[in-house]
């Protein structure tokens, strides 16, 4: 019985290719292999379905020309058309080479078998070349992500509470989309499933709207930036003198100097009047003793001094005490009083930098913040 189908089937095939069965866009000619008449004549058994469609229902000329039908609409119809935030894109049979076999799946139904008992429901099976509909898939990724305008980065970003710089990226900039490219090659092969078999017309639409990401900074550390210089001096335990200096670091941390301008303690700090809080404690007059507003506030400067030598930055005003003092070793302080001697010093780097004060427990500590 074997050999005799698979002669059957060779003859077939052969008959195909000779045109033996025609079938075109505009009509379908179907004519009998020769001397095989009673086999197209042959009905199904009752119950025998191929997509859905009842088979007892046909001879076999009749059913070759309606699956023959349906096969030709699906390769000419075929159309998967998907919209991404309003641009369009089209997905066609011949783009990802489709193939259907429901006429050799006939041929062996109707040709090659006697009788069904036992599994009577039948389903063509398809195929596509599924690397390029993850082609078209990231065409339309990259297309939207080459959408988005360049993201302009800015100077890094300084955090005077984390003491750290984040990379210099603008807030509200586009930087991407919340589209998963999974979720979205997954939704695209859904829908070709529906466009081959739930659309009479073999059409399908997918509707995306992918929102876009914006800034602000990045949270990574900025390259080459950080603390280029430091110094740490000890109080007394003289109250008024040490809310001086405690208000003064207040009033100066969080200072930042462009490239090339210059640091003024006096213009900074500004006067220290009672009405800011500063209070009366022990100051220099001509090497003597004496008491004013602000004493004290010469540590702050003087620490500053030390910090700015350490990170190499130009320093363009100093002016000693008129004697010793005993926070900072000789020759390193540098005495200010508002509207007279000041202390200054200029950003020489090509960076912002950052003054940062800090005054716990009879500590403080001064440091600069960039990069050289």
């Amino acid at each position: 019985m074997r050999i005799f189908i698979k002669c059957i089937l060779a003859v077939l095939i052969a008959l195909c290719e000779t045109a033996a069965f025609s079938v075109s866009a505009a009509a379908f000619e179907i004519s009998a292999p020769s001397g095989d008449t009673a086999a197209q004549a042959k009905r199904l058994a009752a119950g025998v379905t191929l997509d859905g469609i009842l088979l007892s229902d046909y001879t076999y000329p009749l059913a070759y020309q309606k699956f023959s039908e349906r096969t030709q609409k699906l390769t000419q119809n075929f159309e998967l058309k998907v919209i991404m935030n309003g641009k369009e894109y089209y997905l066609r049979a011949e783009d990802i080479s489709i193939e259907i076999n429901t006429l050799d799946l006939l041929n062996q139904l109707w040709f090659a078998v006697d009788s069904y008992e036992a599994e009577n429901t039948f389903a063509s099976a398809y195929s596509y070349d599924s690397t390029k509909v993850e082609a078209f898939a990231e065409g339309i990724v990259n297309d939207l992500i080459n959408s988005a305008p360049p993201v302009k980065k800015s100077a890094p970003v300084f955090d005077p509470q984390t003491r750290t710089f984040s990379e210099g990226v603008a807030g509200g900039q586009i930087i991407g989309y919340d589209l998963d490219p999974k979720t979205f090659l997954n939704q695209i092969y859904e829908k070709i499933g529906a466009a081959i078999w739930d659309d009479p017309d073999h059409h399908a639409a997918l509707n995306i709207k992918s929102s876009p990401k914006y800034s602000p900074p990045s949270p990574a550390s900025a390259s080459g930036y950080g603390r280029i210089g430091t110094y740490t001096t000890y109080t007394t335990n003289v109250p008024n003198r040490n809310t001086n200096i405690s208000l003064a670091c207040q009033f100066l941390s969080g200072t930042m100097l462009k490239p090339g301008s210059t640091f003024s303690f006096n213009r900074e700090l500004g006067y220290t009047s009672e009405s800011r809080g500063f209070k009366e404690a022990g100051i220099l007059v001509n090497g003597m003793p004496d008491t004013g507003l602000g004493g004290g506030i010469c540590q702050v400067s003087s620490t500053i001094y030390n910090a700015v030598l350490e990170a190499g930055l130009k320093v363009v005003e100093r002016h000693a005490h008129s004697a010793a003092v005993g926070y900072v070793p000789k020759g390193r302080d540098a005495t200010v009083s508002y509207g007279g001697p000041d202390f200054k010093f200029q950003n020489n780097t090509p960076n912002d930098l950052y003054l940062i004060l800090e005054y716990n427990d009879r500590t403080l500590t001064v440091s600069l913040y960039g990069k050289k």
